[in-house]
């Protein structure tokens, strides 16, 4: 992010930000998922893992499509 002391974010700080949380969800979710003994409660981590590696693909699409062009 931009190094102002301003509160707000610019729609690239924006994307990065969340490409950034949704990439730690992946990492939680994975580790939740090799930490359970449980086979439901593994897949049901592990399917999140996959939707959260989907939402930051498409916010690196959005990056690349719209940030970058801009560029």
């Amino acid at each position: 992010m931009s190094s102002t002391s301003s509160s707000t974010m610019d729609y690239k700080d924006a994307i990065i930000l969340a490409m950034k949380r949704e990439k730690n969800a992946h990492d939680l979710y994975s580790r939740l998922a090799l930490a359970t003994e449980d086979d439901a409660g593994r897949e049901l981590f592990l399917a999140f893992a996959k939707e959260e590696a989907m939402h930051k693909n498409r916010f690196e699409r959005e990056y690349d499509d719209v940030v970058l062009k801009e560029n």
